[in-house]
């Protein structure tokens, strides 16, 4: 799982932020993730440098729900810490 609900995202007519929600906003963020790890591998053409960074994203998840993985969220959140509250930027 990543943040996805009350994301801050440009406004219409270059009019500040407003709100939004979706998976189309949570994609990107664990993709962005995925990226920086798998930049971070010496051997980032390799498969097992695809397997690492995956690696490195469940370790950083926060558990949810039942403890481990579990069908609702995964092995957890990531990438909480991107997350930017709508009130904030102005």
């Amino acid at each position: 799982a990543a943040p996805g609900a009350d994301m801050a995202v440009a406004a219409n007519g270059g009019r500040g932020f407003s709100r939004a929600r979706g998976t189309s906003f949570e994609a990107p963020l664990v993709a962005g993730l995925l990226a920086v790890a798998l930049s971070r591998s010496a051997a980032n053409l390799e498969p097992s440098a695809a397997r690492h960074a995956i690696d490195v994203l469940i370790r950083s998840a926060v558990d949810l729900g039942p403890p481990g993985r579990d069908t609702t969220y995964g092995f957890g959140l990531v990438g909480e810490q991107l997350r930017v509250d709508p009130v904030a930027p102005r």
